[in-house]
């Protein structure tokens, strides 16, 4: 912990089940013990730890945690597929937007994954997506369209129902520009 401190390194523990006030307690310490600088003024933005009770807690802790540490905006939305459906979720993103990214974790790489812009075009842009043939896929979008974002899952025949979660990630950049009246 002294080196992770001394190197700049957070530690954002993150606990599974059910757990002792002691195990508790030790993950608070971890978190107290690396290093402590945050992108903002926020309690959520300097590490801490967090406990779940499940998985599908965990993807969100998981997404909490990364928002909270980049000091991102989030917002995020589950569902479940199994075998032969087709499934849609919905996530959004602000118009104070200057980047985004669309995170989808599906567990299963085998479902099919498609974007659609809040105007109802799908995203054909190849090149900013990573995890294509992983258990997350990411769309990566400078100066994103803002709006309500569609994600089209395509689940394969055969798969077990499974839940899928997606996550926009985003930064915002305000511009602003003075003038006196009179000069």
């Amino acid at each position: 912990l002294a080196a992770a401190r001394a190197d700049g390194v957070q530690v954002w523990p993150l606990g599974f089940g059910t757990i002792s006030p002691s195990d508790q307690q030790y993950l608070g310490y971890l978190a107290a013990h690396g290093a402590q600088t945050a992108c903002d003024n926020r309690h959520v933005s300097r590490p801490h730890a967090t406990v779940v009770q499940d998985p599908a807690g965990a993807l969100a802790a998981l997404d909490s945690l990364y928002a909270a540490a980049g000091c991102l905006g989030s917002n995020s939305t589950s569902v479940p597929i199994s075998g032969n459906q087709t499934r849609w979720l919905q996530v959004s993103i602000p118009g104070i937007a200057s980047d985004a990214a669309i995170s989808v974790a599906r567990g299963n790489p085998g479902i099919q994954v498609n974007f659609y812009k809040p105007d109802g075009t799908q995203w054909t842009e190849g090149s900013a997506l990573s995890g294509t043939s992983t258990a997350v896929e990411v769309l990566h979008i400078p100066n994103p369209q803002p709006g309500n974002w569609r994600i089209k899952l395509t689940a394969p025949p055969g798969l077990a129902s499974q839940l899928v979660r997606a996550t926009t990630f985003w930064q915002g950049a305000v511009d602003a520009l003075m003038t006196a009246s009179p000069s």
